[in-house]
């Protein structure tokens, strides 16, 4: 049992190396996936900042359209409804 041919040595070896490139690409995999997921949370973080900046501009521009609305609509609108032009 202990004898162990150069050919089943070689084979072993061969093994050996095959698991161990595959193992270092596996860990080569994760450390760049980490890294993009990492990056992808950054981008994620910044849209969702100027997302949030562009929901308050337009709560703005909708509250100046009402105060407009209200200011135009104040005045009465019975002579724009009767076609009339002041």
């Amino acid at each position: 049992m202990g004898d162990v041919t150069p050919g089943e040595r070689e084979a072993v070896r061969a093994s050996e190396d095959v698991i161990r490139r595959n193992v270092e690409s596996g860990i080569q995999f994760a450390n760049s996936t980490r890294k993009m997921v990492l990056e992808l949370s950054n981008m994620f973080d910044i849209l969702q900042k100027n997302v949030m900046n562009m929901k308050a501009e337009q709560d703005q521009i909708r509250l100046q359209l009402t105060n407009l609305q209200q200011q135009f609509y104040a005045r009465g609108t019975t002579s724009y409804a009767d076609g009339d032009k002041e």
